[in-house]
């Protein structure tokens, strides 16, 4: 929340021209960035992104069977967004506005360094700001269908409503974690950063003794998280025996899918190291341990290596009996629960959004306390290797057009009550541009021994046509021979425009192998995924 009150006595007023130059300059320069960036065209909008939207605004949760495999049951508010901007907009005017809202980021990040900063906040506080725009999540993600610079945006508004107060009310936290919470019931994800605002209230509710805290934050997040994805949670339960599914299935072993707490394996601490690996490995640009796209930044780097002056400064204070105060009226502590929980949880670079927006800030503060008469000298030297050092990459972009998709479906395509199976795993963004009666199956991704069987049994007691949608060239159809079925003539060519061809072939049965499958395998009688409906 920004006013033009002052905070503390060492935080100058901020005026409405400071105010309405910032929010001109943040919102409207990341819309033209996103623009100057071209069209979004990442490898999850095609494999799940757009179907997720399509599917829940069409009421298709129980009419397809995991069509992009187990993330297919993501919560899909965002994506609801992201596809009508997408499939009844323009794309480039979509595409500036989520932009323009992405960037509330670099005026959240520019209000929080100018209340807690002081008096050098009045510079420091753009230099923020113009850092964290630059960013390889910033830039990279800049009016993209991801979504972690979208959830961050209420994940910084709840930090803003916490730090650089010398009180707060039990309204004000309660506000704070309601907007976090609701976050986290959107993208589970930024879950990390709310860790950090409970450890914000925690230290304030022990100095000031006040339990009361606890308790509004505790209601505050279960409230938010409740408004965003408790109805989805328990459609979920319904359906699957699993709130979160498919995350957290080692806990409620739903038989739809694999036993496992995270669908990927590869982003987590496996050794002591991997607790102060990730900074170092951005910095010089070692990603295959962060994320598939390569990428050079120091960002993550800086708050930890700014410690080392504070530490040195303030011990020594510590010696002649001054309490050792932790700087950035607790945005330290926020930054570094925050950069511990990405780190035990999932420490995929994405997901540390939060974290590298509020990076320079962090380092400002803390170089402040350490050098007083030197720390604009500092920051400037600090903004000189960050702008020299960072490399950033992109995860997909296409020339802007006037749709983003451009289908032609072949006649095979066109029949009624037909069943899909998508071989690959990325083909669920073809599913709206097929007749809405269609059934689509996914086979590309892992699945539990119930989905297996939800599948043979709708296959086997299916009277229409069978087909197949692929990508060309492979002819390894291993994967729909799984239940009994084969190619049954020639294959028909869907385009979708940008260079998007795929294969379309028909199917028949090909013996029992299927029926076998329906007859053995487990299969909770509650449960029933692949029954008919809209």
């Amino acid at each position: 929340m920004l006013t033009c009150a002052t905070v503390t006595s060492d935080v100058p007023a901020i005026s409405h021209m400071e105010i309405t130059s910032i929010t001109v300059l943040a919102l409207g320069g990341s819309a033209l960035g996103s623009l100057a960036l071209g069209q979004d065209f990442n490898i999850d909008l095609l494999h799940y992104h757009f179907y997720n939207g399509f599917a829940f605004l069409a009421g298709r949760l129980d009419q397809d069977v995991a069509p992009a495999g187990v993330v297919s049951y993501f919560n899909p508010l965002l994506d609801a967004v992201h596809y009508l901007g997408l499939r009844y907009g323009r794309p480039w005017v979509f595409g500036a506005l989520l932009g323009a809202f992405q960037g509330l980021n670099l005026l959240l990040v520019w209000a929080i360094a100018r209340r807690t900063l002081g008096r050098e906040g009045r510079w420091l506080a753009p230099l923020a700001a113009v850092l964290a725009a630059l960013g390889q999540n910033a830039v990279s993600l800049l009016g993209t269908t991801f979504a972690d610079t979208t959830v961050s945006v209420p994940v910084l508004g709840a930090l803003l409503l916490l730090v650089g107060e010398s009180q707060v009310s039990v309204a004000r936290v309660f506000a704070a974690a309601l907007i976090g919470g609701a976050a986290v019931g959107l993208k589970p994800t930024v879950g990390a950063a709310q860790a950090g605002l409970a450890a914000l209230v925690l230290v304030r509710a022990w100095r000031e003794r006040r339990a009361g805290l606890v308790v509004a934050f505790a209601a505050g997040t279960l409230s938010g998280w409740a408004l965003t994805n408790g109805w989805w949670a328990i459609a979920l339960w319904h359906r699957f025996a699993n709130p979160f599914y498919p995350l957290f299935n080692n806990l409620f072993r739903s038989p739809f899918g694999p036993p496992a707490f995270r669908l990927d394996p590869r982003w987590g601490v496996r050794d002591p190291l991997d607790w102060l690996r990730p900074p170092i490995d951005a910095a010089l640009g070692f990603h295959q341990r962060l994320q598939e796209v390569s990428f050079r930044d120091a960002r993550l780097l800086l708050p930890l290596a700014s410690l080392l002056p504070w530490l040195g400064t303030s011990l020594g204070r510590a010696r002649s009996g001054r309490p050792l105060e932790a700087p950035g009226q607790g945005l330290l502590p926020f930054w570094l629960v925050t950069y511990a929980a990405w780190l035990a949880a999932f420490h995929y670079y994405r997901y540390a959004a939060v974290l590298e927006l509020l990076a320079p800030v962090v380092a400002f503060a803390l170089l402040r306390e350490a050098w007083p008469r030197r720390a604009s000298m500092a920051a400037g030297v600090v903004a000189l290797v960050l702008l020299i050092s960072t490399s950033v990459s992109q995860w997909g972009r296409q020339p802007w057009r006037d749709r983003c998709f451009q289908p032609r479906i072949p006649v095979l395509g066109q029949q009624g009550d037909q069943i899909v199976f998508l071989r690959d795993a990325v083909l669920s963004f073809a599913i709206p541009f097929f007749p809405a009666d269609a059934r689509f199956v996914g086979v590309a991704m892992p699945r539990g021994p119930a989905t297996d069987r939800a599948i043979s049994r709708l296959v086997w007691g299916h009277k229409g046509p069978l087909l197949m949608l692929a990508l060309p060239p492979s002819d390894d159809d291993t994967r729909v021979h799984a239940f009994g079925l084969h190619r049954a003539g020639p294959c028909e060519r869907a385009r979708f425009g940008r260079g998007l061809r795929l294969l379309l072939c028909p199917l028949a049965p090909s013996g029992g192998a299927g029926r076998g499958i329906a007859e053995t395998l487990p299969l909770s009688v509650r449960l029933q995924p692949a029954r008919t409906g809209g």
